[in-house]
C-alpha cells in the first residue's frame, strides 16, 4: 500500500459496458421472440430469464466501474472488486506497448463501428485498433495491464512511462557507452547499430526504423525489404528503444520530450 496520495486516477470508459449491451439485447430479443413479442402471454419463467439477465448486465456494470488505475509517485496500483496489485516503480523490468485491430466490430454493421469507436476511448490508434501497455516486474514477474478501456488511456499510459523511461534510458546509454550490445528481446541496438538475433547489425546512418504499434520495422537504405522485422509484443521498452535510435541517428541531438511520441507515428 503506498503511503502518498495518487498523482492521478484513471476510470473505465464506457466501452466494455456499451459492447456487453449486445449480448444483453440478443437474449432479450430472442426471449421476446419465443413470445412472439406479446408481453402479456409470457410465461414467468421468460420474465424471470430477463430479470436474470438484466441483474447480470447491472452487476457487470458495477464491477467494471470499481476497477480503477492510480498512479502515485512511487509506483502504480491497479484495483478491482476482487481486490488490487501494486507495483513500485523500482520493482518493474520492462514494459510491453502494442496494439490490436478492432476487426471484430465491424460484423455489427453501425452499431459496430459506434463500439470500435467508444472501445479506443481517447486511443490514438483510431477505431479500427486498441493499444495496450503491460508493465512487467523483476522476481517473482507480475504484469499490470492498461488497455484502450481505460480512460484516457494515452494520459495513463504517457504517465507511467514518464516515470520508468529516464532509468530504463540511462541504464542502457550506459552499457552501449562501454561498447556492450543491449537487447529489446530479438532485437538490439549497440554502436555498430540496430541488428536481429545473431545477424550483422544495419548502420544507423542507413537504417530507416518505423513502428506502427503492431511491428517494429527496420528498412536499410537501398533495399526493398524489410531487414528487420518484429511483433511489437515481442520487444520489451520499445519507447526506450525507439528513442535511443532516433537519438542516435541525430547525433545526440535530444529526444522528443513526449515518451509517447515515438509509439504513435
Amino acid at each position: 500500500m503506498f503511503i502518498s496520495p495518487p498523482e492521478k486516477t484513471f476510470g473505465q470508459s464506457w466501452a466494455e459496458r456499451l459492447i456487453l449491451v449486445v449480448p444483453v439485447v440478443i437474449v432479450l430479443l430472442i426471449t421476446l421472440g419465443v413470445s412472439d413479442f406479446q408481453l402479456r402471454s409470457m410465461s414467468s419463467v421468460a420474465w424471470g430469464f430477463i430479470a436474470g439477465t438484466l441483474a447480470l448486465y447491472a452487476f457487470a456494470c458495477f464491477a467494471i466501474a470499481q476497477r480503477k488505475l492510480q498512479v502515485f509517485s512511487d509506483g502504480i496500483q491497479q484495483t478491482s472488486l476482487f481486490g488490487a496489485k501494486e507495483m513500485r516503480w523500482d520493482e518493474v523490468s520492462h514494459t510491453y506497448y502494442y496494439r490490436v485491430a478492432n476487426t471484430g466490430y465491424y460484423h455489427f454493421g453501425l452499431i459496430g463501428l459506434l463500439l470500435a469507436a467508444a472501445a479506443r476511448g481517447e486511443n490514438q490508434g483510431g477505431a479500427s485498433s486498441s493499444s495496450t501497455l503491460i508493465v512487467v516486474s523483476r522476481e517473482p514477474q507480475r504484469k499490470i495491464k492498461i488497455g484502450s478501456n481505460v480512460k484516457n488511456f494515452e494520459q495513463a499510459a504517457r504517465m507511467v512511462l514518464a516515470k520508468l523511461n529516464p532509468k530504463f534510458k540511462k541504464d542502457v546509454e550506459r552499457e552501449i557507452g562501454s561498447g556492450a550490445t543491449v537487447s529489446f528481446g530479438p532485437v538490439s541496438l549497440s554502436q555498430l547499430g540496430i541488428a536481429k538475433k545473431a545477424k550483422e547489425p544495419i548502420q544507423l546512418a542507413r537504417a530507416k526504423i518505423s513502428f506502427n504499434g503492431i511491428k517494429l520495422r527496420v528498412k536499410e537504405e537501398g533495399k526493398w525489404l524489410d531487414a528487420i522485422s518484429v511483433s511489437a509484443k515481442k520487444v520489451p521498452n520499445v519507447s526506450v528503444l525507439l528513442e535511443l535510435a532516433d537519438e542516435m541517428q541525430r547525433g545526440g541531438k535530444p529526444a522528443e520530450p513526449d515518451p509517447l511520441a515515438y509509439l504513435n507515428k
